[in-house]
């Protein structure tokens, strides 16, 4: 079994695989034609395409939205994902936008601060049945909505 270690870059990482991959025989029977390697810093997926044997940049992608609050309120947006609270000792409220129809959308909220944070769903709508839901220091949660209301996964 071949290491590839941990190096200082993505792309002195990328090189070693390359060139342990190039010296693999590949079996007519792969199971898999291409081997992916993320690479964050750029936003990019860099694929290994065993069938040609070479590197090709198979995809972009979006990263995560990071939201940091410090000592106001927040009202959520449906191109949030990760909602991370440094509140201090200020207690805020996170508002969320409509469950009803965004079925599948989740939101990732995290507390850093003393202060309590109130998670509010938009209008009559519940996080499993609750009007509101409380977060302490370092307490989390990651909910998704069912086109209804908002579910804690």
């Amino acid at each position: 079994m071949a290491k590839i270690g941990i190096f200082k870059t993505f792309e002195e990482t990328a090189r070693k695989l390359q060139n342990i991959l190039q010296k693999l025989t590949f079996e007519e029977n792969f199971s898999k034609e291409y081997i992916d390697v993320e690479d964050p810093a750029n936003n990019a997926i860099i694929a290994y395409n065993s069938t040609d044997r070479k590197w090709e940049d198979k995809a972009v992608y979006e990263l995560t939205d990071v939201v940091n609050i410090t000592t106001s309120d927040y009202t959520a947006t449906l191109a949030d994902e990760v909602i991370v609270v440094d509140n201090g000792n200020t207690a805020l409220t996170i508002t969320l936008p409509t469950a009803v129809g965004n079925v599948g959308k989740k939101f990732e909220i995290k507390v850093l601060g003393l202060g309590v944070v109130t998670v509010d769903p938009n209008g009559s709508e519940t996080i499993d049945d609750q009007t509101t839901i409380c977060l302490s220091q370092y307490d989390g949660m990651q909910i998704v909505s069912n086109d209804a209301e908002w579910v804690i996964v």
